[in-house]
């Protein structure tokens, strides 16, 4: 699988920051995405693993988190993805 890297603008967090905090729906509505995203990345994760090359430690699936370890405010936060954007 060739993953690509997904570009944020600034303005985007600014904004679903903003549309969480007047819409309580919203805001809901994203934390379900998120967590129907992370159920779903972490299935792929786990099948990746399975095809890495010699050499290269294949972690347990119990290592792959159930839950999203950040919470929306660190997602929605530029500044912790740090250099990643």
């Amino acid at each position: 699988m060739n993953m690509k890297k997904v570009a944020f603008e600034p303005e985007a967090f600014e904004q679903l920051g903003e549309w969480g905090k007047e819409d309580k729906k919203v805001f809901k509505k994203i934390l379900e995405l998120i967590k129907d995203i992370q159920a779903d990345t972490r299935k792929l994760a786990i099948k990746e693993s399975k095809n890495a090359k010699l050499g290269v430690r294949k972690p347990d699936e119990s290592e792959y988190p159930l839950d999203l370890p950040f919470t929306l405010e660190q997602l929605l936060d530029e500044d912790f993805y740090g250099d990643m954007l």
